[in-house]
């Protein structure tokens, strides 16, 4: 049976019976900077990801062509899998849980390092009794605790820039872990119920929302400092090397950088249309509705919407995009699993 479970910035599900762990190699996602990982396919290539008989909810891609995210397989009718893991062309990597805590882990990020982060759940209580969550860093092959801000009771590891720097919450509050110790991240003046950091990059710009009277507001935080970008319902989820951070609010998909706040255009009658990568090239990825059809992946190259489900190759349905690196690797969900995208520059 399954649970799913809602913290601020992410659901998940775990097992409440019969879960195991250790089935799959375990390790950092191949840790150590320096090395160079086999893309997945040449260029114009849709692949689809090597996940053999599980299910892998892809999070985040580095330029590596490593990707991160929960890998749930089941091997009986009472024993369930669900691990952080890092997925490439050879096959996938489970990360190793934290000590006791071997309930449920996901992987939310990961830099070019092959560091990675996420959220571990334990230990396996009754199910009447608290869960515990609490997030984690992986680095040349030992996981370590981040624990969460003083008095709190959870944390959860979003981004790592390849400085080492980890973003993320605790206990609603947005947090940067440096050396694992949590410390606060800024908040706008006026009092959020709520505030997310989820991306991160190497200058130490960050991109995510406040929650502010009810309403979810994009923030970026520069040096420390946050500024509300959009003046009404917004997420930022995403910045690259340039301090370009792309989001989506009520009236699509934007790029904000420099200051100003450009909405993407969108092809006639797409609509829900949301960014949520960008690369250091300035390729975007994101998705949207089609005028009569289900959501679709898209991509924004040289100021135009392309829709990723319309090109060669492509599965019959191809839903949403997830990440994008600077080889112009895109991560996709569609009919029948998950995919590469060889987009290219």
């Amino acid at each position: 049976m399954q649970v799913y479970i809602q913290l601020p910035h992410f659901v998940i599900a775990i097992c409440v019976t019969g879960c195991i762990a250790g089935a799959l190699l375990t390790g950092c996602g191949g840790g150590g900077s320096g090395t160079s990982t086999t893309r997945f396919g040449p260029q114009g290539a849709i692949v689809p990801l090597p996940t053999g008989s599980g299910t892998f909810t892809v999070f985040h891609l580095n330029n590596r062509s490593q990707i991160c995210g929960a890998y749930s397989l089941t091997t009986s009718p009472s024993q369930t899998i669900n691990e952080a893991a890092v997925l490439t062309h050879a096959g996938i990597t489970a990360v190793d849980f934290l000590p006791n805590m071997n309930y449920y882990g996901q992987a939310n990020g990961l830099n070019d390092n092959g560091d990675v982060v996420g959220v571990d759940a334990g230990p396996r209580p009754p199910t009447s009794a608290p869960i515990i969550y609490e997030a984690f860093l992986c680095h040349q092959g030992r996981v370590t605790p981040l624990p969460p801000i003083a008095g709190g009771t959870y944390s959860n590891a979003l981004a790592i820039n390849n400085a080492g720097v980890v973003v993320g919450l605790s206990d609603h509050t947005p947090v940067q872990w440096v050396n694992s110790t949590p410390q606060p991240i800024a908040i706008p003046d006026f009092p959020p119920t709520t505030a997310v950091a989820v991306a991160i990059n190497d200058d130490g710009m960050m991109a995510g929302y406040a929650t502010i009277a009810g309403v979810q507001r994009a923030v970026v935080w520069t040096n420390g400092v946050p500024t509300v970008i959009e003046p009404g319902f917004g997420y930022a989820t995403d910045v690259n090397e340039k301090d370009q951070v792309v989001g989506y609010d009520t009236s699509g998909a934007f790029l904000w950088e420099n200051g100003t706040l450009t909405h993407l255009p969108a092809i006639t009658g797409y609509v829900y249309v949301q960014a949520v990568g960008i690369n250091n090239n300035g390729l975007i990825v994101g998705m949207a509705n089609k005028p009569t059809g289900p959501m679709t992946a898209v991509a924004w190259k040289n100021g135009q919407m392309i829709d990723l489900g319309s090109l060669p190759g492509a599965p019959a349905w191809l839903s949403t995009s997830q990440a994008v690196n600077d080889l112009g690797e895109i991560s996709t969900s569609g009919s029948g699993g998950d995919y590469i995208v060889e987009f290219g520059q």
